[in-house]
């Protein structure tokens, strides 16, 4: 048996003094434990004059390895706390201790999964921690890789994405906006593949072509009409829009529960067999997060029934913490993603914990930052790259911003809503919605003479122009310059496609769009600058739109983001108030906790000669001062808390 100086305020044994953090020992017991616990007694505490066990050396730098045993995955490192969270972000992570019957190796270790569709989260983790990995774990797939190898024209991060998604029966592909998501899934579909592809409207010929392109050999069907919905023949790719999904994936019961769904939903047993064998696909996944609407409940219909769910979305988090709970939710991952909606009776966290939620007076839930674990616990199921990590050649963004003169007719009425508005909109809140939604138009409308001043300048030079608003009416007056054309939500598909191709010819010298209809589906990289002329409210549309010139295909080497503002507190504050939600967003998918290894030496390691004589000494003086027994010097880190 051997001591260690102990991390918890404990009694000792022998003269039942309180021994303080680093004043004195615990020791090994018969199974090897070192662990001290306060409500739980594994070890037990000694004083330094009464510890019965020699003085050895605790090890903080042992084994970090990520191996297989007895076909269980084991990591295996120092304890390390500040890493635990990203412990846990491991696939089915859970911490084995000694005495679990479950344990295999004998010692702690973090038990993980070794499901192939986890194997990219796992390795990307152990890479980080800087984890020795069995080359058992590291071997390739090599059918996947000889089958991606074969399709010409994808970037090697494309190709990572195609394997990931193929490995996957929940998968939730979060690129960002323009890197090819679409052109990812369909080469990862297998060649007997039942394939339905969810999308918004405006879509749905795009993925028609893209799969002619890259998928030759399977037949792509568009589905027009809300009574024309069929399942998919193998080899086929139904592809139709959220709208016109039929009712039969709604559950008979309204309230019932996830487990249940897919027992309620109202199709025939035939019907649920295809299902199982089928792949659904939601494109801009981010729309799924009103449990309240019958396009979310018909979907989370769908996804119960069907064998695979890949979603793809380039906004995991679109405003407001509480969709992405609800967009997992739908899509089956939330579980897996947080484990529970809220704290379990054990004090485990869960989703409105992690995200830092607490509940209204009048009902609802409002947030702060989320905990650093968030992102990585997401990507149990999310794949995320970002454009400057995979393809660092691609244009830069260069942001301008515009401030534009208030009419006199508004400026009276801006400073009273100020007044009215202002400690509201610091405390990042957001006005009364329908007053708000009337001054943001009116302040969009007064807009209208400076942007037609700027395209002017802009047509001088032949600048190709794409300009964006929340509203109509600036698309509406641009659309009636010679040489524009405007894409609202009442544009068709086909004449969406028509503008763009029209557009990316030369033949037109800009195009006026909404932000919700013009941000999805497009390509629009002969134009280098885009302007603004007021933002939408949800951060998460603009970037979309953004990217429809920033993307795959700009040869630009920097494109030129123009934001108009009115000169008012009111305005300014808004868009301070779109930056702070973005920074939320940033903290909840993005940002990677950093691993610290720790290194401390806490004690030196004792010699039999000096445990010798410290037992005589012990025996001699019982009962008399103990400061003066020969100790080892014991020397602690003091930045390291115990």
């Amino acid at each position: 048996m051997q001591a260690y100086v102990n991390k918890y305020k404990g009694k000792c044994e022998t003269c039942h003094q309180w021994v303080q953090p680093g004043k004195g020992f615990i020791c090994r017991d018969e199974h090897g434990l070192v662990k001290q616990k306060s409500n739980t007694r594994y070890v037990a505490t000694w004083c330094k004059a009464h510890c019965p066990a020699k003085i050895g050396v605790l090890k903080t730098e042992g084994p970090r390895r990520l191996m297989v045993k007895n076909g269980v995955g084991c990591c295996v490192t120092p304890y390390e706390p500040n890493n635990l969270d990203l412990f846990r972000s491991m696939p089915g992570a859970r911490f084995r201790r000694v005495e679990d019957r479950n344990n295999v190796l004998g010692s702690p270790y973090w038990e993980v999964s070794l499901k192939p569709g986890d194997r990219h989260r796992l390795l990307e983790v152990a890479d980080r921690l800087q984890l020795d990995i069995d080359e058992e774990l590291q071997e390739i797939e090599k059918s996947k890789e000889a089958q991606v190898a074969t399709v010409k024209g994808l970037y090697p991060f494309q190709v990572a994405g195609v394997d990931w998604l193929s490995k996957g029966d929940n998968r939730l592909l979060g690129d960002d906006m323009g890197l090819g998501k679409t052109v990812e899934t369909l080469v990862a579909f297998p060649k007997d593949v039942r394939a339905i592809v969810v999308v918004p409207a405006a879509v749905k010929y795009n993925w028609e072509a893209e799969c002619i392109k890259w998928r030759p050999d399977l037949k792509p069907t568009v589905i027009n009409g809300k009574d024309n919905f069929r399942f998919p023949n193998v080899g086929e790719v139904v592809i139709i829009n959220y709208d016109i999904l039929p009712n039969s994936f709604k559950p008979v019961k309204p309230h019932a529960n996830a487990k249940a769904w897919e027992e309620v939903v109202r199709i025939s047993l035939t019907e649920r067999e295809l299902c199982k064998g089928a792949i659904v696909v939601f494109d801009e996944a981010q729309r799924l997060k009103n449990p309240e609407t019958a396009r979310y409940k018909k979907c989370k219909g769908l996804s119960m029934v069907c064998g695979k769910v890949w979603a793809l979305t380039g906004t995991p988090l679109d405003s407001r913490p509480m969709d992405m709970w609800n967009m997992l939710s739908c899509l089956g991952m939330a579980q897996e993603v947080f484990g529970r909606f809220k704290r379990n009776q054990y004090g485990q966290k869960g989703f409105i914990e992690l995200m830092n939620g607490r509940k209204k007076k009048f009902g609802g839930y409002e947030f702060g930052h989320p905990e650093p674990i968030v992102p990585e616990l997401l990507r149990r199921v999310m794949l995320r790259r970002l454009r400057a990590e995979v393809l660092p050649d691609l244009p830069k963004k260069q942001y301008h911003t515009i401030k534009v003169d208030l009419p006199k007719n508004l400026q009276t009425k801006m400073d009273a809503l100020w007044n009215e508005w202002g400690e509201l909109i610091k405390e990042k809140e957001l006005p009364p919605f329908e007053e708000f939604s009337e001054i943001r138009a009116a302040l969009a409308e007064s807009r209208i003479p400076a942007i037609m001043e700027l395209v002017d300048d802009h047509e001088e030079q032949d600048v190709p122009l794409v300009v964006f608003s929340a509203h109509k009416a600036p698309c509406e007056a641009l659309s009636r310059r010679d040489g524009w054309e405007m894409i609202t939500g009442a544009t068709s598909a086909k004449k969406r496609q028509e503008i763009v191709s029209r557009f990316q010819a030369g033949e037109l010298k800009g195009i006026a769009l909404t932000i919700r209809a013009g941000g999805v589906g497009l390509t629009l990289t002969r134009a280098w600058k885009a302007i603004f002329i007021d933002l939408d409210w949800v951060p998460s549309w603009n970037t979309q739109a953004e990217d429809r010139i920033c993307r795959i295909g700009q040869l630009a080497n920097c494109v030129e983001i123009v934001r108009m503002v009115s000169d008012h507190p009111l305005d300014l504050h808004v868009l301070d108030l779109i930056a702070w939600k973005i920074s939320v967003i940033i903290a909840a998918v993005e940002k990677l906790m950093e691993v610290k290894k720790e290194v401390k030496n806490v004690v030196e390691a004792e010699t039999e000669e000096q445990y010798q004589a410290r037992l005589e000494a012990i025996a001699a003086i019982e009962g008399e001062d103990y400061e003066d027994l020969p100790w080892p010097a014991i020397v602690l880190d003091p930045a390291i808390p115990f």
